[in-house]
């Protein structure tokens, strides 16, 4: 279910490192559909989120 974090808890900022922006920029303009409430990991084929049965 897409919504808000239950809590402020589980609003957070996450770091990566500088090394991997090149290939972040890339996966957005291969995969990443325009906006703000974009996906910025979906499915294979359909486009929604991954199913939890294909997480690691």
């Amino acid at each position: 279910m897409l919504g808000p974090p239950k809590s402020r808890a589980g609003v957070r900022t996450v770091s990566f490192p500088k090394e991997i922006l090149p290939d972040l920029r890339r996966h957005l303009e291969l995969y990443v559909d325009d906006g703000s409430t974009a996906l910025l990991f979906t499915g294979p084929s359909d486009g929604r989120p991954p199913s939890r049965r294909n997480t690691f």
